[in-house]
């Protein structure tokens, strides 16, 4: 029998195919639905802690739940994929109701009529089939013909000796098959075989180039973390080595990413007039630079350097909604695109650069400008002046002497000091200590201590041997005084912005660094190292750096900068001071005997060559033999013929004698 297109085959083919899409997608509907109405807006991170906390989980809450959630194109591309595909699945389900077997061969059925029916009704269901389906009277029919077949293969079956055994034996009158299959293809393709060529042209031709060009020309478009080729072009041409901290809001501006949620918010008169009345205030006040003449003309870049000012100025309530919720979304990229420029800093060696851009990181998360002190991150402090020179050091005074400032200076409520009480247990109160070692030495010089004694902040590490290019590991260790062991990990605190983000250190390993030529001028740059990036919430943080110690044997200096990248006033430069010995002076190396005899074992392809050798060498013996053998006979030959030649001479000299 040949093969045949199957309707039932088809459908649970069908079914099975969009169930793979329905399923998950199903899921993800429930889930968002769930979160909307019945959760709280999706894992916000937020515990409301602190007053800004609970606005900002309020506010977070509030636009990922509800109909506000639910009005997103994602959900909406997603609820209107998965209405089609259901429809279709109940037609199916329907369909497969209706003629839900599968094509297999049964000639009580082909000729409609039940098991055990005489020989005379069957034979009378033949010819009826047979008149209806003849291939004369239905010219041209494909299917009427495949018909035909079929009924005279049933009648066949249940006729014939032979073939109704091998029926009933092997389910086919022809005997064992070795498969049994069908085409899962509805039968209407069978009448109209050109819509398969056309389904096919359109799929091969059409489908699936236009599918692989547009996921190509949007991939081609990232590059690493999500971030955009263009961004790091614009990046790359526009950080300088002398950059400013006040122009790196209109940079970060210029990103592909900031310029394409510009255009996206799709700006009405209300929103240019609030940004216009914002750039005349920000300009008589002296909030911000005046915008390259580059980027005058470009409204979308404009509009993104005055949206990130009107947030580091605290001064989003000027802004319309619409410009208020494309601000929210440029801060949620945000992370990406600092870590981009300080790639970008670190390529060009522009250490200040990078220094000042992990700085403007820290600004926007807290959401302060140069301008601002960092006691600003405390709430109700706005500019007041507090008798302490830095932020770490008022969070290490007694909460007394906190209190009595609070109530002298700011005049704060019970309320609003328990808030500013709460707030300074989650500022990070870290303690960093630092090892020094070079990896090969650090079991035999330590002991066997897994940690390596610590680096004072002055000292070198005494007894510690550093060769010319040995490979040194400085060991850095964060440990949070304030840890909560019943909180455990918490987002960094940064009520105005608005994502939960997680706290995050850049260690940058330099050459000692001068200091500025000016008060409040700029660091000089010097030779970068190493640099290395930790995230996460924990009480303890270790991070390993490793660079190659220098060529030449000498005392050297180096500054390890660590820098967070969400907090203002944490920053810590520790001076590294160690010696470097020349190699001549590294002691002999004397291996151990076990290593010694270990060297010493053939490896395996020596084994084989050897092995190899030893079959040659043996077949070589082997061919000796057989010419030995060879030549035997032959020098027994010769002997002899020898003696024979020696007889014949005798004969000859005796001869000679008689004659003589």
């Amino acid at each position: 029998m040949g093969l045949e297109y199957d309707n039932s085959a088809f459908y649970y083919f069908a079914l099975t195919l969009l169930a793979i899409y329905w399923i998950p997608s199903a899921a993800f509907l429930i889930k968002e639905v769930y979160q909307a109405f019945l959760g709280t807006g999706g894992d916000i991170g937020l515990k409301g802690r602190t007053v800004g906390e609970k606005e900002k989980a309020k506010k977070l809450i509030k636009n990922n739940s509800g109909f506000a959630r639910l009005s997103k194109g994602k959900f909406i591309t997603n609820f209107v994929l998965l209405l089609i595909v259901s429809v279709i699945l109940l037609y199916l389900i329907t369909l497969v109701r209706n003629d839900g077997e599968v094509n297999t061969f049964d000639p009580y059925t082909i000729l409609g009529i039940e098991a055990g029916t005489s020989a005379n009704l069957i034979k009378k269901a033949y010819r009826k089939l047979s008149l209806k389906y003849h291939p004369d009277k239905n010219p041209g029919d494909k299917s009427a013909e495949d018909t035909f077949m079929k009924i005279a293969k049933a009648y066949e079956s249940l006729t014939d000796e032979t073939s109704k055994e091998n029926y009933e034996k092997y389910g086919n009158p022809d005997g064992k098959q070795a498969l049994e299959v069908s085409i899962g293809l509805p039968r209407i393709l069978l009448d109209n075989p050109k819509i398969v060529l056309v389904l096919y042209l359109i799929a091969m031709v059409v489908v699936i180039p236009i599918g692989v060009a547009i996921w190509y020309s949007n991939s081609k478009k990232f590059g690493e973390k999500n971030i955009m080729y263009e961004t790091y072009q614009w990046f790359y041409q526009l950080i300088k080595e002398d950059q400013k901290l006040s122009g790196l809001p209109e940079i970060l501006a210029t990103s592909a990413e900031f310029r394409d949620l510009c255009k996206k918010a799709k700006l009405t008169p209300a929103d240019n007039d609030a940004l216009l009345k914002f750039y005349r205030t920000a300009k008589e006040k002296r909030l911000m630079i005046e915008p390259d003449p580059r980027f005058e003309k470009n409204h979308h870049i404009l509009c993104g350097n005055l949206l990130l000012h009107a947030h580091l100025h605290r001064m989003t309530d000027q802004l319309t909604p619409n410009l208020r919720s494309t601000l929210d979304e440029m801060l949620q990229k945000v992370p990406e695109l600092i870590d981009a420029m300080v790639e970008i800093s670190i390529g060009q060696k522009f250490l200040n650069t990078a220094l000042k851009v992990i700085q403007f990181s820290q600004y926007l998360v807290q959401g302060l400008w140069y301008k601002n002190n960092q006691f600003n991150q405390l709430p109700h402090f706005k500019d007041n002046v507090i008798p302490c020179h830095t932020l770490i050091e008022y969070l290490s005074t007694a909460d007394d002497n906190k209190k009595e400032w609070l109530e002298k200076t700011l005049k704060l409520t019970e309320a609003q000091k328990q808030d500013v009480f709460t707030t300074c247990t989650l500022l990070p109160r870290v303690k960093v200590d630092i090892q020094l070692f070079v990896e090969e030495e650090e079991k035999d010089f330590y002991e066997g201590e897994t940690n390596a004694p610590p680096l004072a902040e002055d000292d070198g590490p005494s007894g510690l041997d550093i060769f010319e290019q040995d490979l040194v590991t400085i060991r850095v260790t964060l440990t949070h005084e304030n840890w909560d062991d019943k909180q455990g990990v918490f987002p960094v605190h940064a009520p105005l912005f608005p994502k939960t983000i997680v706290e995050s250190w850049y260690m940058i390993l330099t050459e000692k660094t001068q200091a500025p030529t000016k008060p409040g001028g700029p660091i000089p740059n010097a030779a970068i190292h190493a640099i290395e990036k930790v995230q996460g919430s924990s009480k303890v943080i270790v991070k390993e750096i490793r660079f190659m110690a220098p060529q030449q044997a000498g005392e050297y200096q180096m500054d390890l900068h660590i820098l967070s990248e969400n907090y203002l006033g944490f920053d810590e430069k520790r001076a590294l001071e160690f010696t470097v010995k020349p190699a001549s002076e590294l002691p002999e190396f004397k291996p151990h005997p076990d290593d010694i005899a270990l060297d010493n074992e053939p490896t395996l392809f020596e084994q084989v060559m050897a092995a190899n050798m030893d079959e040659e060498s043996s077949d070589d013996d082997d061919d000796d033999d057989d010419d030995d053998d060879d030549d035997q006979p032959k020098t027994e030959n010769n002997k002899k013929s020898n003696d024979n030649d020696d007889d014949d001479d005798d004969d000859d000299d005796g001869d000679n004698s008689e004659e003589d």
